[in-house]
């Protein structure tokens, strides 16, 4: 799988230094045989990593029953969530009046955006928006205080429990120990990846390979090395045309 994937590239880039239509023309029709020839063969590969985006969209859907179920329950004074509380949120139907979930759910929610795992998952979208959506998530954290005097507190606890729950699992998946133990990548430490014999993923076998077969990324390389090459060797010096400034007459004060 490696060495299809390093073929692709190889091709990418003599496309990308093709000297005529006819050439170029060529290596493109050959670029898209071998590309639907390696997709037909890891095809079940693909299919799996397409169903991550699935996946989320299933869990944010799960997230959004849930409360639309309580918040129908409190809205009901469903009897039992009227006096069966706890602590100072005795009423479950109603806002909490200290506001102590949603300041539980804020922090816990800052901490989850702050942790290392949630760092390094965003820092895997392309361009700024992992900036970007650590911004949000920030701004949302805040926000849920004040949300917290319109929603009940059977919600302000669903959301406080949910986010205590993430914050926790980050940083303990952000603890190097167990990471060693669970055999995840230690930030930091550069792992090889791991061929089919020992185990590992078609994603973890190509993704070196794939990530340099973009064509911005090899025309960025081919400026960098042109203009090192054109740059003058240290300690040579280089002739500059210099214009004398002829200063400005002086005129007379008004």
């Amino acid at each position: 799988m490696r060495a299809e994937a390093e073929s692709l590239q190889k091709i990418n880039l003599q496309m990308s230094q093709a000297r005529s239509a006819g050439e170029y023309e060529r290596l493109f029709h050959e670029y898209t045989e071998k590309t639907k020839e390696f997709k037909g063969r890891h095809k079940g590969g693909l299919r799996k990593s397409l169903l991550l985006p699935g996946l989320g969209v299933a869990q944010a859907a799960l997230f959004i029953s849930q409360f639309s179920a309580v918040q129908s329950l409190a809205k009901d004074k469903l009897p039992a969530m009227t006096h069966e509380g706890a602590l100072w949120f005795t009423d479950l139907t109603m806002p909490d009046p200290f506001y102590g979930l949603p300041i539980i759910c804020s922090i816990a929610t800052l901490a989850m955006v702050r942790s290392g795992t949630f760092g390094d998952a965003m820092g895997q979208m392309p361009g700024g928006n992992a900036d970007i959506m650590k911004k949000v998530m920030t701004g949302v954290s805040f926000i849920m205080i004040p949300m917290g005097g319109y929603v009940s507190s059977a919600v302000a606890l669903l959301w406080a429990s949910n986010a205590l729950i993430s914050a926790g699992q980050n940083m303990l998946l952000a603890n190097k120990g167990v990471r060693r133990v669970l055999g995840l990548p230690i930030q930091g430490v550069v792992q090889r990846p791991k061929s089919a014999a020992e185990g590992g993923s078609w994603l973890e076998q190509v993704a070196p390979s794939l990530s340099a077969m973009s064509p911005f990324k090899q025309r960025s390389k081919a400026a960098a090395t042109a203009a090192a090459a054109a740059a003058p060797a240290p300690g040579t010096r280089v002739a500059v045309n210099y214009v004398p400034h002829k200063p400005r007459r002086k005129g007379k004060l008004s």
